[in-house]
């Protein structure tokens, strides 16, 4: 059960590359595992069995940098 999340992490970036036809770009300073999708600029990653998805309404918030750091503070309030 403990690689539960880490499949549906795998599952959710499939979805997502064959929906928007891209690739995303894997990043190891969020969570235990996450990605960002560039083309509809969503970061989602792992921590123990969840997932969370970041993505701004505002497009000037719209980027890698930004999502990251507010994936990271939710990260520090995940149990």
């Amino acid at each position: 059960m403990q690689y539960a999340a880490e499949n549906e992490l795998q599952y959710e970036r499939e979805n997502l590359e064959k929906i928007y036809r891209g690739k995303v770009k894997w990043l190891t300073g969020v969570g235990e595992n996450g990605f960002w999708m560039p083309v509809n600029k969503q970061l989602v990653f792992r921590k123990a069995k969840t997932l969370v998805s970041v993505s701004f309404a505002r497009p000037a918030n719209q980027n890698e940098v930004d999502s990251s750091q507010v994936a990271r503070m939710i990260e520090s309030r995940l149990k």
